[in-house]
């Protein structure tokens, strides 16, 4: 991030609305694995200035964990934490939660807890950091009157979810398409209803939003936390070299029952869906576990305590695009036909051309010892997007090419087949890439080149042909492609 600060200043870039600053700055997705012991997750998002820790299990039905800054350390040493499934007030227990929130990551209890840090259980975590532009957390007493809440988004907010954190209620939320007339429930697969308590029919603003005398938002005494989030619109985000890049967006669409495309201006990394008109569940998806252009969908839903649900297994569901997502079927989660759904978006980073090439390129040997200490068979040190693979050195054999964005599959250079569907979960991993997770031996015979996306490095785009000639497909290198393999 100082670097990162520092380039962009050398640019006379403006510090102000998150100037010079990255997505990776911001915003994180990030996997681990449960060990039951302190176990420190490094994201490189400084916590130390405040920002929200959202956690799941993947593996079993348990509910999604909340921890943010703004709320402290409980009486056990701990941060309380909020499920977003249940209406229970904040959660203050010894053997569970966040004990650190730190200036690259943050820090798991000591304990068994499958909700958090069980050893055997796989989870995933989505990191917010509070930015103007992008993300803010406020805390407030309730009058039971109408009242104003000052924030420091410094832009109208696209979304914002409150909770009372001293009593049970319902998780509340407003959404820039009905604004402050209307009102959703997290935890609640309700749809939008009309309501003039929750948010006092007002709209919020760039400086404040409103809560009327619904309990929910504003009872007597109270005590709640807002979880606000930016709506950025026609480079007015305020990110990247230039501080004219957007990074989250939050819009509806209607659905259609077919195919459709949702222009964002970005390739999305995550997303948060919800129909707005209909009861349905809340789902997020996002690129570390299976957005993709590929079947193997994999939604989590903020309402229930369900484990990790395999959307598709024929084809996507959603697919991401380099100006938004696809919609590939009449999915009544997000796409059934005249059907008004709502959503929230976060862009895929990095903004910044990459200083050093060991931050987006790697190779590695089957089994490594960095490989197996990380339970990946080829080892990068990052989330990789695409690689090349030689299966043998010494005797000949195939070379295949497999991507994120193209899921567990892979196309072979040497042959003129149809891409084939490999089945293992090649891309769930934060180290590099796997088939298996057990360790094994070293084989120097087989060796992967691995890639990660970035601009002025490398762009990996799909796309479905449609047999017309002088077509325009986008991309996101950011500059003029020197080589391309189709």
């Amino acid at each position: 991030t100082t670097k990162k600060k520092m380039l962009g200043a050398a640019a006379g870039t403006a510090a102000a609305g998150g100037g010079a600053l990255d997505i990776t700055d911001v915003f994180s997705t990030y996997l681990y694995d449960g060990t039951s012991a302190a176990h420190t997750i490094t994201n490189g998002i400084d916590l130390t200035e405040g920002g929200l820790v959202w956690g799941k299990v993947r593996s079993i039905s348990d509910g999604h964990y909340l921890v943010d800054s703004e709320r402290g350390i409980g009486s056990n040493g701990n941060y309380p934490y909020f499920r977003s499934d249940t209406t229970a007030a904040q959660i203050d227990m010894a053997s569970r939660s966040i004990t650190s929130l730190n200036s690259n990551g943050f820090t798991l209890q000591t304990g068994g807890d499958s909700q958090f840090n069980a050893s055997g259980y796989d989870y995933v975590s989505w990191t917010f950091k509070k930015q103007a532009k992008f993300f803010d957390i406020v805390t407030y007493t309730g009058t039971g009157s109408a009242q104003n809440i000052s924030h420091s988004l410094g832009s109208v907010p696209g979304m914002i979810i409150v909770k009372q954190t001293n009593a049970t209620n319902n998780w509340w939320v407003q959404h820039i398409a009905f604004g402050g007339s209307h009102r959703l429930q997290l935890n609640a697969t309700d749809a939008a209803e009309t309501t003039s308590s929750v948010w006092n029919n007002t709209d919020p603003t760039s400086t404040v939003f409103t809560v009327g005398a619904h309990t929910g938002t504003n009872a007597s005494n109270g005590t709640y936390v807002a979880y606000l989030f930016a709506h950025n619109d026609s480079g007015d985000g305020g990110f990247g070299p230039d501080s004219d890049q957007d990074i989250i967006k939050c819009g509806s669409y209607t659905g259609n029952d077919g195919t459709q495309e949702i222009n964002l201006g970005f390739e999305p990394q995550w997303i948060l869906v919800k129909s707005s008109s209909h009861t349905r569940d809340w789902k997020i998806i996002d690129n570390i576990r299976g957005l993709a252009a590929a079947p193997n969908n994999k939604w989590l839903t903020p309402n229930s305590n369900n484990s990790e649900e395999t959307v598709n297994t024929s084809t996507s569901t959603i697919e991401p695009t380099p100006t938004g997502f696809r919609l590939t079927n009449g999915d009544p989660e997000t796409n059934a036909d005249s059907r008004t759904y709502i959503f929230m978006a976060v862009r895929r980073g990095s903004l910044f051309s990459p200083t050093a090439g060991t931050d987006v390129f790697a190779q590695d040997f089957n089994r490594s010892t960095q490989a197996n200490a990380n339970g990946v068979v080829y080892y990068a040190g990052w989330p990789i997007d695409f690689s090349v693979f030689s299966s043998s050195r010494s005797s000949g054999g195939a070379h295949d090419i497999r991507s994120r964005l193209t899921g567990n599959s892979r196309m072979y250079t040497d042959a003129t087949t149809a891409e084939s569907f490999i089945g293992n979960p090649i891309w769930d991993t934060m180290y590099g890439w796997k088939h298996v997770t057990s360790s094994g031996t070293l084989n120097t015979d087989y060796i992967t080149w691995m890639w990660k996306r970035a601009p002025g490095f490398c762009d990996v785009v799909a796309y479905p042909g449609n047999g017309v000639s002088n077509r325009h497909i986008a991309h996101n290198l950011g500059v003029r492609p020197e080589m391309m393999w189709i």
